[in-house]
């Protein structure tokens, strides 16, 4: 077989079969923003001021001023008085509504972690009994507070001791 004979065309630049240098950098500062995009989206927009001392403290009274508070009822927790190791905490919270109101949401306040608000989660209006079933870290022995918003001017508070022996955070 002759060279003439040859019917592949033959690479200009050999180069070209690979990304050049000035492209991968490109594509590398694009995947790179578009991950610190989505970090800042998922983390919270809008800023904490509950981790600081005393700032959890701050953020339920914002929370509760200007409602009715109900101690208690209708919030049930289910969570043990104590556990061994506070990594994987076990939790159930249910919430009855007040007078055929549902609850708009649930906060849950651990002030012996270093970040304290755990979670909030929002309710529809067609919920009935809100419930809730997920776990949690601890960091050490504390009180967790519940804070139901009932959505007619009223907020449920409940407050569980828990003893934690060996932390989670």
């Amino acid at each position: 077989m002759k060279d003439s004979e040859n019917t592949s065309a033959p690479v200009k630049n050999a180069a070209a079969k690979y990304l050049s240098r000035r492209s991968f950098l490109v594509s590398a500062s694009a995947v790179a923003a578009a991950a610190a995009a989505w970090t800042w989206y998922a983390l919270d927009s809008e800023p904490s001021d509950d981790s600081s001392e005393n700032g959890w403290e701050d953020a339920f009274e914002r929370l509760v001023s200007g409602s009715e508070q109900i101690e208690g009822y209708p919030i049930t927790l289910d969570l043990p008085d104590s556990v061994d190791d506070g990594i994987s905490v076990p939790y159930k919270v249910s919430i009855a509504p007040i007078n055929g109101v549902p609850p708009k949401s649930l906060t849950i306040y651990c002030p012996g972690n270093p970040f304290p608000r755990v979670a909030t989660f929002e309710f529809g209006p067609s919920v009935g009994v809100a419930g809730i079933k997920s776990k949690m870290r601890l960091g050490g022995p504390q009180e967790l507070v519940l804070v139901a918003d009932m959505g007619n001017g009223q907020m449920a508070v409940h407050r569980h001791f828990i003893d934690v022996l060996s932390s989670g955070c």
